[in-house]
């Protein structure tokens, strides 16, 4: 709510999706900032339609400062949706800034008001962002992934059984 109070454009809706124990103060801290019309609150989503609420979204943005990796970051950019997030490690192992999202400094709402208002401005931007983030998620699917572990790991049970050998 604090991104929607300082960029102010009538245009923007947020929907918030999900749902836990921060959604009444949340509520509160948009109708004192005077930007709950611009929220919508959708709930527990069944994870099956998640991709139904991104694909509506223009971009999507992550706002978490202590958050791994998060399965919402991949879906986004599965989805070619322009992904917005805070500058973790979890998030830069699937975010070159710039080519798969964009990442702001975590602890500066300074910064992810400029990064979002760049993306605001810029539609073409965020379709080749959310193209080129399409293609590098199809280069993370579980598939790929698991055999890309196996290999290594296939490499340690085979060293470790013969060591245990000698």
């Amino acid at each position: 709510m604090r991104l929607a109070a300082a960029v102010r454009d009538p245009r923007l809706v947020y929907v918030v999706v999900g749902d836990g124990p921060l959604r009444e103060e949340i509520e509160r801290q948009c109708r004192r900032h005077g930007v709950l019309r611009q929220f919508r609150f959708a709930g527990w989503v069944p994870h099956e339609c998640v991709a139904e609420y991104l694909g509506l979204a223009d971009m999507v943005v992550m706002p978490s400062e202590s958050e791994g990796q998060c399965l919402v970051h991949l879906e986004t950019q599965a989805c070619g949706r322009l992904l917005i997030a805070s500058d973790t490690p979890g998030a830069r192992e699937v975010v070159e800034h710039g080519k798969t999202g964009l990442l702001f400094r975590k602890d500066s709402l300074e910064d992810l008001v400029s990064v979002a208002k760049r993306a605001l401005a810029d539609p073409s931007m965020r379709e080749a962002i959310g193209r080129t983030a399409c293609i590098a998620a199809r280069r993370r699917a579980i598939d790929r992934t698991v055999s890309g572990y196996e290999r290594p790991l296939s490499g340690v049970v085979r060293a470790a059984r013969t060591e245990s050998r000698h």
